[in-house]
């Protein structure tokens, strides 16, 4: 499930939840995403290098929208079109992207745990809406398990596109 086996949270629990296991999967979830993220400026910094371009690049931090679109601005870079492989590229960054927003939900918008029925939920909220009642969203382990799989996924997807696109 993981590069770092040592790493790696419970696949699927076999008892019951508990709050505590609900807190690792949501600390597990912030580490890994910080592994996307890693492995995405890594896979820049890999692209710049075979280009050439051995400068340090920007002076400040950038959005996740602009590091993908350097991402993909350097995968696309001096070869022939591929259509298969522009349709990975692009699915892997929607991907990403969507990962950065569960990501958001849960690290800003965590409100609360809470009971739902025999199994532990955090509650995420996006932020104030309709009358200033907050739509919240509830995750439970299994969720967390999910997105965490999903992120450790497109960490092994970078690379293999990059890989792909030398070949």
């Amino acid at each position: 499930m993981t590069a770092r086996s040592e790493l790696a949270p419970a696949a699927a629990p076999t008892a019951p939840t508990s709050f505590h296991d609900l807190m690792a999967g949501v600390g597990y979830l912030l580490f890994q995403w910080s592994e996307v993220e890693r492995t995405l400026d890594e896979e820049v910094l890999a692209l710049r290098r075979a280009a050439g371009n051995i400068a340090v690049g920007p002076g400040r931090a950038r959005t996740m929208n602009e590091r993908l679109g350097e991402w993909r601005a350097l995968l696309g870079r001096g070869r022939r079109r591929n259509a298969e492989h522009d349709a990975a590229v692009d699915l892997l960054a929607e991907r990403v992207q969507d990962l950065c927003r569960m990501r958001n939900l849960v690290a800003t918008g965590f409100v609360s745990a809470a009971m739902e029925g025999t199994e532990p939920v955090i509650r995420c909220s996006p932020g104030l809406v309709r009358h200033g009642t907050p739509d919240e969203v509830n995750l439970a382990l299994p969720d967390l398990l999910g997105m965490i799989a999903t992120m450790e996924r497109a960490c092994a997807d970078l690379a293999s596109l990059r890989e792909r696109a030398a070949g």
